[in-house]
């Protein structure tokens, strides 16, 4: 018994060493900002901490201390793979790019943005709705989650088909523009106009910390800033696709003074 006692000790060891490591790893790979990774480091020491405050204190058990602690790697892990998923994409359109004409490398890396883009729509549209309880799902949620998944329709279809296509949620803005009296280039304006406002809402909202109720319920503050969930490619995806927006905008404005 007190062999497997040590054997579990030594276990919980290597589990505290992983999870330092594979959080410094993520903090020098993707946090640039040393407030973020001091904090990411920060709230990655109190969760060590407390596993072995508890266990001293026998309020729980080693086998429960590193199941926590795996839990915990599992995660980062999977946040983990997200982001180098992401480079992967990025990285193959940039190669093919130089095989293009200018025009078309342009464009090309303009629908690249907007996709990662709108897929942070959803994730942040998704994050309203599960930490609000679905409060706040009806007002901020599920709008996000439908301009994301247009977004990601209209420059997935063209990434794939190389074919522009006018997703169903910007029909609905070109409709509604036509039945007031108004062009579907105005439909377009305030569709780009919406689209920055919830990106807006979605960087900024403060959302329950992933794990609070099982990993992190031994750390006081339990809010972090929408931008840190997202991770540092997706919220420079979003922050880019918003200009990428607000440059649709201004040459649709553009074009139409040339008229």
């Amino acid at each position: 018994m007190a062999f497997s006692s040590r054997q579990s000790l030594h276990y919980l060891e290597l589990k505290i060493k992983e999870l330092h490591e594979i959080s410094s790893k993520l903090n020098f790979r993707y946090l640039s900002d040393a407030r973020s990774g001091s904090r990411f480091l920060f709230e990655i020491n109190e969760l060590i901490r407390s596993v072995n405050h508890e266990i001293g204190t026998n309020c729980l058990s080693v086998d429960g201390g590193i199941a926590i602690l795996q839990d915990e790697i599992d995660n980062l892990k999977r946040q983990e793979f997200d982001l180098l998923m992401n480079d992967s994409q990025i990285y193959m359109i940039v190669q093919k790019e130089k095989k293009e004409e200018e025009d078309e490398k342009t464009n090309l890396t303009l629908k690249r943005i907007g996709f990662v883009s709108g897929g942070s729509q959803i994730f942040a549209g998704l994050g309203v709705c599960v930490a609000s309880l679905g409060a706040a799902c009806a007002g901020f949620g599920v709008p996000l989650l439908i301009q994301g998944g247009n977004n990601v329709y209209e420059n997935g279809y063209y990434l794939l088909l190389r074919k522009e296509v006018s997703g169903p949620v910007r029909d609905v803005y070109r409709d509604a523009a036509k039945t007031l009296g108004y062009s579907e280039t105005d439909g377009d304006r305030v569709y780009g106009y919406v689209d920055l406002a919830l990106s807006g809402y979605g960087m900024a909202r403060s959302v329950v910390r992933p794990g609070t109720f099982r990993l992190f319920r031994y750390i006081k503050t339990d809010y972090i800033r929408g931008w840190q969930v997202m991770g540092r490619i997706p919220l420079i995806a979003e922050l880019i696709g918003d200009m990428v927006t607000g440059l649709s905008i201004y040459s649709i404005s553009e074009g139409e003074k040339h008229e």
